[in-house]
Parts: structure tokens; C-alpha cells; sequence
């Protein structure tokens, strides 16, 4: 991949300086110092400076030709720290709105939520009717006579996913025609290539990549599994060039089958227990959302995660005791669970691990009783230093706040909010980051 290509995967704000012009720069500056008539110490000492800032200057060059860049949606492992929304979405109001009628005091706290929290653009991608299974798309599909449309992320589809499927999920997939198209025409089913199995899959997808050769993506097949047209996103034409090739793609691969009377079928949930009800073995998946922003506002796509805990690890957030002004402390093996929390961009390559956390603070107070009902203060703290599987140091904290509301009766958690402020970035490098952690009963 070339440095043109590399930029216009980016879209960055600023474009960096042609190389050619630091070069000339460079050779300009060693020109002077040849042509100085001075001798002695002072021009040895400005020909070492010289020599030393030309090859940290070149040392930069090559890093911006040879280093894949975050954003590129044909990168394996890249991190977006440099993708940026648009004004508008910085200031928008999220999908689903953070808020309850009886803690107006806790306004303030909703607001910095919904800072975080996905907007409508960016889940446009959950209206397509996926399917998780492999062998029940296949069903379908023969019995529809219709081509799959087979999404491959090298993680979660649906949860945090890898920067290739991160992409597509912010731009192809949630193009409105793309969205109407594959919905209308397509049996589409969405697959983590690291829950495959050889008797679920595994073997499917090795035969896709057999006749188009890509580690993810794209791919349009029939239901026996030949290959009809694919895509990768590294054809370096940005978003609506993706989208295009999308669109080109399902326009081959829908040829073969001739006209078809548009289906019917309307998208499910497929995460129903992330961010509210109990999970059958009683545990609870708390909701979790991140993202870099930028003095407050949004400024990078939202990450989708979740904090699972078991119903004896969820009983641990209970308060010991229902007196206002009570305070108990989370167990730090619990409060660490919340590592996920730490990482504001979706590939989870790049997740510390719960034990490579250096402070995991969660504490609690109960605020307020009325009634049957008890409101709790959260606040706790996290904090992390450690290196990617390429010797990369990153640093990541997190500090927050939020609310909690029991119902004295049941001794249950019915609600909680958890909304964080912190930074993330490789080693010296920092970026502004947010977080929100939420589940209702």
C-alpha cells in the first residue's frame, strides 16, 4: 500500500506534507552547513545536529510510507486513533437517549452519557435481517433460491469486532441502499471467524478464500458455497468507493438467479440480554459503549462490548447494607471485569487483559432511600500500562462516575448507569477517550 492510499483510507483532517518537500528541506539545511566558511567545534557540532535532524526527519518518512495507518479497512490490527467524526455528529443526539424521570439530580451525568453512546448512522447496520448460524442461512437460502451474503469479522459481528469489520459496520453497511439492497435480495449471515469450528463453518470459509482469496469481509456465494463476487475494502476508494464496489458486487452475484420478488423479512435482536434483562443462568451482561472524543464531544466511531457477570459476581454490587450514607467497595476481581471499558476503538487485538491492570477502584454509597427504592452513587477508577503483540507500549485510563437504583424488597440492582472519562494511546502519544457501562432489569 502506497502513501496516497494510505491517506485516503484515513480521510484525515490535516493531509501530512509530500515527502518530497521534507527531503528538499533537509538537503537545503545540509547545503548551508557545507557551504558555512566557519571551522572548528561550532561547525562540527551543526554538521552532527544537521546529519541528526535529517535522519530523524527521513526516520519519520519512512515510518508514514511503511507503518499501516489507523482507519484502513483493509489493515489487519489497525487502530483508528485518528479517525474523526463530522460536526454534526458531534453534536447529535444518540440512538437510544440515556435518561429517567425520577433522577432529574443525575441530568448532568446523562448528558456526558449520551456524549458516548451510538448514534442512529451508526447502528443503521443492525436493520438487516442477519443470520448467526451458518447452517440455517444456508436453509434459507436454497429454500429461497436467493445467494448468501456472507459477513466475515475476525471477532463478534455484532459486538467488538475487528477494525475491517468496524468499517464496514460505520460505512457500506449502514448506506441506506446497501442496507435496503441486501435486506431485499440476499439471505445475509454474519460470522466471527474465530467461533467457526470444523463441523460449523470453518471448512465453508476456507472454500470461499479458496476461490477469492481474503483473510475477511465480503463475500456473496450461493448456498453450496460458490464464490459470486467478494470484497475486502482495500481497494483504497474510501467509503463511497466501498459502497460502490458493494453495490457492484451484488449486481454480478445477483444475475445468475434472475428476478425475485424482495423479502419480507424483518431484522431481530441478536444481543437481547446486552445492556438489560437477566441471562438464564442469572448472571447480567452489562452494556458497554467507547470512543475517542475531543473536549467532550464525539470524535471516532462508538465501540460495542460488553461486561458480563455472573449472577454471584452481579450480587456483589448489592449494598451490604440499605442506610443512606452506607459505603462499600467492589472486590477488585470484579471491578477489574471492567478492563473492557479501557480501549475506545473496536479491535479487540489490542484489550489488555484483566490482569494487566494496575488499579481496578470500584466503590459505592447509598445517596438516597424513598420509599422501597435505594439510590447508590458509583464512582471507581482504572488504570493500565502494557504492551501489544508487537512491543508497542500503551498506556489507557479511565475515571468515572455514575448511579444505581435498588429495590429494597427484592435486594435487586434494577438499574445502572456508569459513565467514565480517561485516555488511550501508544506511548508517548494520548488521546481523549469516553466510556458508558448500563443495564436495566
Amino acid at each position: 500500500m502506497n502513501p496516497d492510499e494510505v491517506e485516503k483510507l484515513l480521510q484525515r483532517v490535516e493531509a501530512a506534507p509530500p515527502p518530497e518537500r521534507v527531503e528538499e528541506r533537509v538537503l537545503a539545511e545540509g547545503r548551508i552547513l557545507l557551504q558555512s566558511p566557519r571551522r572548528g567545534r561550532v561547525r562540527r557540532f551543526r554538521e552532527f545536529a544537521g546529519v541528526a535532524a535529517a535522519g530523524l526527519i527521513l526516520s519519520v518518512i519512512l515510518w508514514r510510507i511503511f507503518v499501516p495507518k489507523p482507519g484502513d479497512p483493509g489493515c489487519q490490527g489497525a487502530i483508528e486513533l485518528e479517525t474523526h467524526l463530522d460536526t454534526a455528529a458531534a453534536v447529535a443526539p444518540p440512538a437510544a437517549p440515556t435518561g429517567a424521570a425520577d433522577l432529574e439530580a443525575y441530568a448532568p451525568l446523562f448528558r456526558r452519557a449520551d456524549v458516548v453512546k451510538p448514534l442512529p448512522a451508526e447502528l443503521r447496520w443492525q436493520q438487516i435481517p442477519w443470520v448467526l448460524d451458518l447452517a440455517e442461512a444456508q436453509r434459507l437460502a436454497r429454500a429461497e433460491r436467493r445467494p448468501l451474503f456472507v459477513w466475515v469479522s475476525s471477532h463478534d459481528p455484532m459486538g467488538r469486532c475487528c477494525g475491517c469489520a468496524a468499517g464496514l459496520r460505520l460505512g457500506p453497511l449502514s448506506r441506506e441502499e446497501v442496507v435496503r439492497r441486501v435486506s431485499a435480495g440476499f439471505v445475509p449471515v454474519a460470522l466471527d471467524k474465530r467461533a467457526l469450528t470444523k463441523d460449523h463453518g470453518e471448512e465453508f470459509l476456507r472454500s470461499l478464500q479458496r476461490q477469492k482469496s481474503q483473510y475477511h469481509g465480503i463475500w456473496i456465494a450461493s448456498a453450496d458455497g460458490l464464490v459470486l463476487s467478494s470484497n475486502d475494502g482495500k481497494s483504497g476508494k474510501g467509503v463511497e468507493g466501498w459502497t460502490q464496489d458493494i453495490l457492484g458486487a451484488m449486481d454480478v452475484a445477483l444475475k445468475p438467479y434472475g428476478p425475485a420478488a424482495p423479502r419480507t423479512v424483518e431484522a431481530s435482536d441478536l444481543t437481547p440480554y446486552r445492556g438489560r434483562g437477566v441471562l438464564p443462568d442469572g448472571g447480567v451482561s452489562l452494556a458497554v459503549y467507547a470512543r475517542l472524543t475531543h473536549r467532550g464531544a464525539r470524535d471516532g466511531p462508538v465501540v460495542l462490548d460488553a461486561v458480563t457477570l455472573t449472577a454471584a459476581e452481579g450480587s456483589l454490587l448489592v449494598p451490604p447494607s440499605m442506610t443512606v450514607g452506607a459505603e462499600w467497595a467492589v472486590p477488585e476481581a470484579v471491578a477489574r471485569k471492567f478492563f473492557r471499558i479501557l480501549l475506545p476503538v473496536s479491535d479487540p487485538e489490542f484489550l489488555p487483559r484483566p490482569d494487566q491492570l494496575r488499579t481496578a477502584e470500584f466503590r459505592a454509597t447509598v445517596a438516597s432511600i424513598d420509599g422501597a427504592t435505594a439510590t447508590v452513587r458509583l464512582a471507581g477508577r482504572w488504570d493500565t500500562e502494557y504492551s501489544t503483540t508487537e512491543g508497542k507500549l500503551v498506556r489507557a485510563s479511565a475515571a468515572g462516575e455514575g448511579v444505581a437504583v435498588f429495590d429494597l424488597q427484592t435486594k435487586r440492582m434494577r438499574s445502572m448507569l456508569l459513565v467514565t472519562a480517561g485516555a488511550f494511546g501508544f506511548v508517548p502519544e494520548s488521546r481523549e477517550t469516553g466510556a458508558v457501562v448500563e443495564w436495566t432489569r
